[in-house]
């Protein structure tokens, strides 16, 4: 399926969850004739929902990739999870993808998840479309969903199409451009498309709808007059018009629909290829060579190959498949290339093409595919692969810090065995995945993205990889960080086997803002040996990581060695890890610890008749609710909230109101646990 640089389409499909991302993107796959049946969620026939446990649950986990032509187009599709438990996901996904299709279920409208992936989007300036789903059910109004686009996410959205309904039936969509009616014929599961006049009540809406649209559009003095004189536009001018002003994120086309009942795919996929950018149409990726330079990336296929790692998969009897998008060049089986993280050669065996859990041969790749090559050894999420002679690195992929963590301990001798490598091969698929052996009990420690994503990974364990584990209750993965300056002394001064080890080592700590990180570096003035200042800043990297007072990671810190002390003989690299440690450790008591927890934002949609139940309950969780809004008949509810009161709270909110209300949690930030707490802390 080899196209030009300029007839390739990478996009990705993102919403809220349940608003029918798969369910569009199996009709796509039907309507391109990719595949032969309308897979479906609910039976867990999905094409896209390929593994285990998305088809027992009815819900995307992991970012599934196909690619399926479209008028001269090609077209590779991302459908990427809608739970804010795999959010990484979505993150890593548009990190290489070019344009987007935003679906917005009409029943419920923006949702808080939406939010969030229209964020991830906008911060990689990827442009967008909006495809308002479930016009069939009951639901808002068309124009309130894109009040609700323009209020919430921030956007301008134009809409392209109307809804046509024959009486109270969603039949199909007006095409706002065409002025005609398209009908979806239900005997041809959508298939034949009958177009048609508008309906004498409808043309009076459609022409002042038109008119907004050509008015949000045309942004040239010559098309303003061309169309003021003509009093239309030819098709292809307009769209070339709207074209541009979606690149500039200028506006934001509204399409309308109903997947399940496919109704408006196909003019979908129309405004995918004639709105959407292009490879080319893209600003060039910016990377950084081995002098440390900015160089921009040439989309060329005769360029030198970039390619960014922006996935792993371990695939039964395939082996370690690496997800790969080419920015530059090409690259063919058995080539060389060079990660330029770890400075690892490495050889390109087989090339492939996805298509959800299936992967057919291909020769090679270029400049704009996503491909996949199978046996590239070393190579994690957010690496890029390079020509030996052209080293660049590109930025790599966000990963958010887990939040919340359960310890696990394998049920039989086999099942001890087999954990080490399953969870190795789980860790290489999951960025936001962690493990730990904690140092002061011994259990082995699994964190998370939240409980969802842990009850992924331990049922993954024990189906894909028959490992059986028994699980604590989930908990919360706390930090520490500090509140003012401070300074910390350690020494080590004694004899080991009939040897002296000596090392003194003296640090200041310094508070820096919320998610800075850590920056551990030593004074310019120091003289010490280079191997024992790598001994010192090790030390105290792995003290800061093991956990301060209260045994949590430390955060948000700068910690600057600004004295050190060692003897020709018995100083060592060990000595000075060991006295960095405890200056650190002294260091920390002296500059005003600090626990943080992290914080969620809950999103709340309840009937009126529940509203003092939910708040009551949320105060009790000590949330602080920041926004209550009405929505048709029902209330929203946000609120910030600890992570730690949470813990069920979807199950007890549902019984609580009878089943129905219902809630997203997202982690939002982490924040000092007040005093009266701390000392409650396991």
């Amino acid at each position: 399926m080899s196209a030009p640089i300029d007839a390739l389409r990478n996009i990705g499909i993102m919403a809220h969850i349940n608003a029918g991302k798969t369910t569009l993107s199996e009709r796509i796959l039907f309507f391109t004739g990719v595949s032969t049946h309308m897979g479906e969620v609910d039976d867990g026939t999905a094409t896209m929902d390929w593994m285990t446990q998305e088809m027992e649950r009815g819900i995307t986990i992991a970012a599934a990739a196909t690619s399926c032509p479209w008028q001269d187009a090609v077209i590779n599709l991302i459908d990427t999870p809608g739970h804010v438990d795999f959010t990484v996901e979505v993150e890593r996904s548009l990190r290489v993808l070019d344009g987007a299709v935003a679906l917005i279920s009409a029943v419920e409208g923006v949702q808080s998840q939406t939010e969030t992936v229209w964020r991830q989007a906008a911060h990689h300036g990827v442009p967008c479309l909006a495809f308002v789903n479930k016009l069939d059910r009951e639901h808002k109004g068309f124009q309130e969903v894109l009040d609700d686009i323009r209020e919430r996410l921030g956007a301008n959205p134009v809409a392209f199409q109307l809804p046509l309904y024959d009486g109270e039936v969603f039949v199909g969509v007006v095409d706002l451009l065409g002025r005609v009616a398209v009908r979806f014929d239900p005997a041809s599961r959508g298939a034949r498309i009958l177009e048609g006049p508008l309906p004498e009540d409808l043309k009076e809406e459609v022409e002042r709808a038109r008119g907004e649209l050509f008015d949000e559009v045309l942004d040239s003095d010559d098309l303003i007059e061309r169309y003021l004189a003509q009093g239309d536009l030819p098709r292809e001018v307009f769209l070339e018009a709207a074209r541009a002003a979606v690149l500039q994120n200028r506006i934001v086309p509204v399409l309308c629909g109903a997947a399940k009942k496919n109704i408006g795919v196909q003019p979908l996929l129309d405004a995918v290829v004639s709105l959407l950018p292009s490879p080319q149409d893209v600003p060039a990726m910016v990377g950084t060579n081995e002098l440390g330079e900015e160089t921009l990336l040439e989309v060329s296929r005769g360029a030198p190959p970039a390619a960014l790692a922006f996935k792993t998969l371990h695939v039964p009897n395939l082996g370690l498949l690496t997800f790969l998008r080419l920015f530059a060049g090409a690259v063919r089986t058995g080539d060389k290339l060079v990660n330029a993280r770890s400075g690892a050669k490495l050889r390109v065996g087989r090339l492939v093409r996805v298509h959800a859990g299936e992967f057919s041969p291909v020769g090679g790749g270029e400049a704009g595919d996503i491909v996949a090559a199978l046996g590239l050894d070393g190579v994690v999420t957010g690496d890029t692969l390079c020509a030996p002679k052209h080293r660049i690195s590109l930025e790599r992929i966000r990963v958010p810090s887990p939040v919340i963590f359960v310890a696990i301990e394998p049920e039989t001798t086999d099942d001890i065995q087999r954990l080490s490598p399953a969870v190795s091969q789980l860790l290489d698929e999951d960025p936001t995945l962690a493990l730990e052996r904690d140092p002061q009990t011994g259990q082995t420690v699994l964190y998370g993205m939240g409980e969802l994503h842990l009850e992924v990974v331990l049922e993954r364990l024990r189906v894909d990889f028959q490992v059986s584990c028994r699980a604590t209750r989930p908990r919360v993965a706390y930090r520490e960080t500090i509140a003012r300056q401070g300074e910390g002394e350690g020494e080590i001064d004694r004899l080991v086997a009939g040897r002296g080890q000596f090392a003194r080592v003296g640090l200041q700590l310094a508070p820096l803002a919320r998610e800075a990180g850590v920056e551990v570096v030593l004074a310019s003035d120091l003289n010490l040996p280079p191997e024992l200042g790598k001994a010192a800043l090790a030390g105290a990297k792995e003290a800061l990581a093991h956990g301060g007072r209260r045994g949590h990671p430390v955060v948000d810190l700068k910690v600057i060695v600004t004295r050190a002390e060692h003897r020709l003989v018995d100083s060592s690299d060990h000595s000075f890890r060991a006295a960095a440690r405890l200056a650190i450790e002294n260091g920390l008591a002296n500059a005003g610890p600090i626990v943080l927890e992290p914080m969620m934002r809950v999103v709340i949609l309840t009937p009126e008749e529940y509203m003092g139940r939910v708040v009551g309950d949320l105060n009790a969780r000590r949330a602080q609710i920041t926004q209550i809004m009405a929505r048709a008949n029902h209330q929203v509810v946000e609120a910030s909230t600890p992570l730690s009161t949470m813990f069920g709270y979807a199950t007890t909110l549902r019984s609580s109101t009878q089943g129905r209300a219902s809630c997203s949690l997202h982690f939002s930030h982490y924040e000092p646990l007040p005093g009266n707490l701390v000392a409650d802390l396991p």
